[in-house]
Formats: structure tokens, C-alpha cells, sequence
């Protein structure tokens, strides 16, 4: 019997050293990049850019991780995605092995977005949600930007309903990430889709919300931006 348990035990400490090999390393200076780039998107570009030099010299990892946040980089700078779906789809095959939640969750959202602007709504819902399934808990910015383009999805297929839930769920999200202008833009989009269902009152409610709130942010150009 205490053989049988040795036995067992051994193998279990073997899956597990198994499994903790195959998680990979990805390197700090990326890592920053990519916080960088969330905060600041031409900051952060020319970060990566000034990285992504070496990658032919990276190891796996790193090179995916370079095409993951060149990505990233484009759709934060509005330039075309709809010609990277077979680098995606390589991407999500990559980190759904890789043993990092959070990289696999930005590869799902980032997939999401591809499918979107090739016009595959139904699929880039799939990825939406496949990222919210595998995001941190405590990753408030992506989570509002799952559940922006969630909403987003939602409103293309007139699902009214299930838009205003997951653009109240991304207003919070961005809320507890502190970031205001993403909230504002959740409220204006809210607004939105109060004006479609002839929900008026709700309607002027979140413009007067937008525009007050902007007063106090001081932006001008941003009113624009923001009802455009």
C-alpha cells in the first residue's frame, strides 16, 4: 500500500514540474512595453519598436509576444487589422499553450478585434468572451474593453438589452481602473442605445453626464471626439 501511494505521488510531482516547464518566460522589458502601451499608445510604440529590433534574435516567446503587442499597437492607433487574421490565429494556437492567463486573455480580445473588423461579429462575440473567461480578476482596463466591444457586437445585431448590460459592466470596470475617459465614452454609447430604443429621457440623462463631466476635465477637443 505504501509503495502504491509512493508511486502516485511520484508521478503527481512529475506532471507537476511537467506542467510548470511548459509555462514560458517572457522578457520584463516587454512586459513594460506593454503597460506602457496601454497608458500611452505613441510612447509605448516606439518602446516596442526599439524592442522588437532584436526579434529575430528573441526566443519563441518574446517573438510572439512582439507580434501580440504589434497588434495591440496598430488597433490602439486605429490603423487596419483586418489583414492580421492568420498572424491572430497563430497567436491565440500560441498562448492557449503557453501557460500565461493574462497574455492568452489579451490574445482572445485582440482576436475578437480582427474577427470584428473582417465583419465575422458572431465569432469576434466567441473570442469576447473566451477573453473575459481567462482575465484577471483584478485587470480592470481589459475587462472595460472586453465589455466595450462586447457591447459593441450587441448593437450591431440589435441586442439593445444585452448592450446597455455589458456597457454598464465596462463603465464599472473602467471605473475601478480610473479611467475617465473610457467611462465617458461608456455613458456616451449607453445614450446611444437609450436613443435607439426611443428611450429619450435616459437619452439627454447620459449627454448631460458626458458633457458635464468633460467640463471638468478640461478638454475641448475631446467633446468633439467623443459624439463623433
Amino acid at each position: 500500500m505504501k509503495r502504491k501511494q509512493f508511486v502516485i505521488s511520484t508521478i503527481i510531482i512529475l506532471l507537476l514540474a511537467l506542467f510548470a516547464g511548459c509555462k514560458q518566460s517572457f522578457s520584463p522589458a516587454l512586459k513594460k512595453a506593454d503597460q506602457v502601451l496601454s497608458a500611452d499608445t505613441e510612447k509605448g510604440s516606439k518602446m516596442l519598436d526599439s524592442i522588437c529590433q532584436a526579434e529575430p534574435n528573441m526566443s519563441t516567446a518574446n517573438q510572439r509576444y512582439c507580434q501580440l503587442l504589434k497588434l495591440k499597437a496598430s488597433d490602439k492607433a486605429y490603423r487596419p487589422i483586418t489583414n492580421q487574421k492568420l498572424v491572430i490565429d497563430s497567436l491565440v494556437s500560441y498562448f492557449e499553450h503557453a501557460g500565461e492567463d493574462n497574455l492568452l486573455a489579451e490574445a482572445y480580445f485582440y482576436a475578437g478585434r480582427v474577427y470584428y473588423e473582417i465583419g465575422d461579429k458572431p465569432e469576434a462575440l466567441k473570442f469576447y468572451q473566451k477573453a473575459n473567461e481567462k482575465v484577471a480578476k483584478d485587470n480592470y482596463a481589459l475587462q472595460g474593453d472586453i465589455y466595450c466591444q462586447m457591447a459593441n457586437v450587441y448593437r450591431y445585431t440589435d441586442l439593445n438589452k444585452e448592450a446597455l448590460a455589458a456597457l454598464r459592466l465596462a463603465y464599472q470596470a473602467d471605473s475601478l481602473s480610473g479611467n475617465i475617459r473610457n467611462m465617458l465614452y461608456d455613458i456616451r454609447d449607453m445614450g446611444e442605445v437609450y436613443l435607439v430604443i426611443s428611450h429619450l429621457k435616459f437619452y439627454i440623462v447620459c449627454f448631460k453626464h458626458v458633457i458635464y463631466s468633460n467640463k471638468i476635465l478640461i478638454d475641448r477637443s475631446f467633446t468633439y471626439k467623443i459624439f463623433i
